[in-house]
């Protein structure tokens, strides 16, 4: 069975606060190593970028793992994520990092707009100390929002959605080599 794992950053002005926008940055590239960690022999898992505002933008890395993503404006439109969500088939699943800056209004549009199917796939990653936890809860799967340490629980968690049945322990390739000049080039204001 072919797993789509969509990761969605929110970059809405919010993010830019307290250092939230590179903790999720950070997170990014944690993921994208897991991505390169994890065998697909059993399963075909494809990996997505997105940022998150207004609307959803996908991003891509290139082959040294740096990305680039647009400034933190705008808000985070739940709409626009739903949406998204709606507009998947049934192998996706959605790891979204978030503050959760976001009214109660939107939230309850959220959850009736979208099937409770699709929500037991949804996963989210609090983002900052002032980050809305419970907000983030009502969009999530089962009610449950996990902290940015906790990502690769989030992970094996979204990847494992689809088999009740199977362990949500990864198994890690050693053999892969990443890059080693880590740090040295980044902007992390750009």
């Amino acid at each position: 069975m072919e797993i789509t794992v969509d990761v969605i950053a929110d970059t809405s002005g919010s993010m830019e606060e307290m250092g939230k926008r590179h903790i999720s940055k950070g997170l990014l590239r944690y993921v994208n190593q897991l991505r390169q960690l994890t065998p697909t022999t059993t399963d075909n898992i494809q990996y997505r970028f997105f940022t998150w505002s207004d609307t959803l933008d996908r991003f891509y890395f290139d082959e040294s793992g740096v990305f680039s993503v647009s400034t933190t404006n705008g808000n985070s439109n739940l709409e626009a994520l739903s949406s998204h969500v709606n507009n998947a088939n049934s192998n996706y699943c959605w790891i979204v990092l978030s503050d959760g800056c976001f009214s109660s209004t939107q939230i309850n549009t959220f959850i009736s707009n979208v099937d409770s199917d699709l929500r037991d796939r949804l996963f989210t990653v609090a983002i900052g100390a002032d980050a809305e936890i419970y907000k983030l809860t009502k969009l999530s799967s089962k009610g449950q929002c996990f902290l940015p340490e906790n990502i690769a629980t989030a992970v094996s968690l979204a990847l494992h959605s689809f088999n009740k049945s199977s362990s949500p322990i990864p198994e890690y390739n050693s053999d892969v080599s990443l890059s080693s000049d880590i740090g040295s080039k980044d902007d992390w204001d750009a």
